[in-house]
Order: C-alpha cells, then structure tokens, then sequence
C-alpha cells in the first residue's frame, strides 16, 4: 500500500541496479544477509538486471513450493549479486514498511507491505488497520514534534495464531467465489473506519 510517493525515498544514484524492500532491516543498506521482501522494489534496466531477472523467473517457474521471494533470497545467498556484478541497495523499514518491522513515524512512512501475516484474511485485516491508522493520523492537527506513532500499536493479527472474536467483529469481509487460495473466497476490501471503533 502507498501511503506516499516512495520515489522520493529512493536513491537517485544512476550506478545501483536494485532497491528492494526488506522484513526487518539490519541498520546498513549493503548488507546482503539482509532478509528481502518482493512488496516493492525499483530496478534499472541493464544487461545485468536483465540476467538476474531472466536467471530468476527461469528458477521460479521451475521450482515447486517456493514463492517468487523464496528464489531471490536463494540466488543473493548463493552470490548472484557478486557473480553479475549488481550493486543492491537494500531499503530501510522506516520508509518502507512492513508488519515484520513497521516503520516508527507516520512521518516518514512511504509503503506498507502486507508481510508476515498468516494468511490473505490476515493480510487484509492489517492492511484495513493500517490504513485506518494512517486515515486517523492524516486527520490529526498537531506539530511536527508531538506526535510518533507505530502500526503495530492497533495490529492485532501478526503473531496471533488465531483471530480473537473481537477482532473478527471489527472488520467485515464479503465473500465471492473467485480466490481459490482461500477456499473460494475473494475478500471485500472496502475500508469504513470510524474514530471510535477503527474499522468497522
């Protein structure tokens, strides 16, 4: 979800071939042990991004199991960044959110991705949360120095194996037959939030 133009938090450096976002990040935007997420990411068009994308689309279409993540994350690990010669610059939670590691300052805060979530139900009552937070947090007149917040104060879902009934009642979902990952199911993604209830 875009909550900004993330552009503006993107390096402008012409020499970097990739800028990809991360689960949790580990204080140095060139550390490659860094776990990466495909929620977003801007790469330069070049032979060498051309080879790294045709090496791993040609894995991920050939791999059973894993997710398009899952091959990339294998390929940095096993040296394909040294061995095409790429320069990766790995970007920072706080602009580049997630729910492993959400950003500290709605100030600041660019994109969410929907990661670390359980299932697609799970993936959507944060996301409905987070934008409801970020709806309350637009709302607010304050001064710049008086207010930091965090998504995870009102996400209830990220490490819960289960929904409790009182989250469940805070969100409503309408049922479609179109999305088999979730027995059949699409899930409406209307948003109503209320300042007293959140999402309703």
């Amino acid at each position: 979800m875009w909550l900004r133009n993330p552009f503006t938090r993107l390096s402008k450096n012409e020499m970097e071939d990739l800028q990809i976002s991360t689960d949790t990040y580990l204080g140095d935007p060139w550390l490659k042990n860094h776990l990466i997420n495909t929620g977003f990411y801007f790469v330069r068009s070049n032979n060498k991004t051309i080879s790294l994308f045709e090496t791993w689309y040609g894995q991920k279409d050939n791999t059973t199991g894993k997710k398009e993540q899952d091959v990339l994350l294998e390929l940095i690990r096993s040296g394909i960044i040294e061995h095409l010669g790429l320069r990766v610059r790995f970007l920072d939670t706080l602009y580049f959110s997630g729910f492993c590691q959400d950003s500290k300052d709605f100030r600041a805060v660019t994109t969410v991705h929907a990661n670390c979530c359980r299932s697609i139900i799970a993936k959507v009552a944060d996301m409905k949360a987070a934008l409801c937070d970020w709806k309350r947090f637009r709302k607010l007149e304050v001064t710049p120095l008086s207010i930091l917040l965090s998504f995870s104060s009102l996400l209830a879902t990220n490490n819960l194996p289960t929904f409790s009934q009182d989250y469940l009642a805070s969100y409503r979902i309408s049922r479609f037959p179109v999305d088999k990952a979730q027995n059949g199911h699409a899930i409406n993604l209307d948003v109503h939030c209320s300042p007293s209830n959140g999402i309703r």
